[in-house]
């Protein structure tokens, strides 16, 4: 993947910057899924952006990871485009713009449907027994198992029943209700994946820092103005992530000293 430099395509490709795009403004369950899992290959190439840089730069190689610097942490129309919403009077740069929009709860009510023909403790029995996990190491229900469940047990008991339609729209509720939960849980999955990646390449720019391409002075702002500033506002997340203040103590130390 090096030699043909694609950590770097698409760490600085539009497909990183579709990830800054506001959840809370896809009304539909399907497109919140497929959006979740948009963010959570973000995350991967995050992930990939820091391994390719601490690579390059323990090589002595300064020309890539000065690309992906920038790509990172300099402002651009791109992320200013997805992020003109937030009232913030700073150049938004891409890796806090990803970290800040990544720690941003998602404004959903899930709502438990009004059962009246099932019975919900064993509704539940099928939940758990409906359960599995994705590619991407994420619960999920399998949802089309459980309407072929619940179908079977309708036919049997309701199949003569002029309350049939009555028993299908509580189906389509059940149904519906845990495809919102895989669309919640992939959502979860996504934000964190994210925090990792984000949290993954500040620890590696705090093991090389200050690099000599970037101005002392604007790493110091850099981190400890926004990284500060960033923490304290949308800090639930990311302070609780376990790498988050090794990652960031490394340029208070480096500042002390200076």
């Amino acid at each position: 993947m090096r030699s043909s430099d694609i950590i770097e395509k698409l760490a600085t490709s539009p497909f990183v910057c579709s990830a800054l795009a506001l959840e809370d403004d896809i009304d539909n369950t399907y497109a919140t899924g497929i959006f979740a899992v948009r963010r959570m290959i973000v995350g991967y190439i995050l992930h990939f952006a820091a391994v390719e840089i601490s690579a390059m730069l323990t090589t002595g190689h300064f020309t890539k990871p000065e690309k992906l610097y920038r790509a990172l942490l300099e402002s651009s129309e791109m992320v200013a485009e997805q992020t003109m919403d937030e009232n913030d009077d700073e150049a938004p740069n891409l890796l806090f713009s990803l970290l800040r929009r990544s720690t941003e709860p998602r404004k959903y009510e899930l709502l438990y449907p009004e059962l009246v023909h099932f019975d919900v403790t064993k509704l539940h029995e099928l939940f758990d027994a409906c359960l599995t996990v994705n590619i991407y190491g994420v619960a999920q229900y399998d949802v089309l198992y459980l309407n072929r469940l619940l179908r079977r047990e309708i036919e049997a008991v309701y199949s003569d029943c002029q309350e049939i339609k009555y028993v299908q729209k509580e189906l389509e509720a059940v149904l519906e209700y845990c495809s919102e939960i895989n669309a919640n849980l992939l959502s979860e999955s996504a934000s964190n994946r994210i925090v990792s990646g984000c949290t993954a390449l500040l620890n590696v720019f705090s093991v090389f820092a200050p690099v000599h391409f970037f101005s002392n002075n604007m790493q110091y702002v850099l981190w400890l103005r926004d990284v500060s500033k960033l923490a304290t506002k949308n800090s639930t997340k990311v302070l609780k992530h376990p790498s988050f203040e090794t990652s960031v103590s490394p340029f208070y130390e480096t500042k002390r000293e200076k």
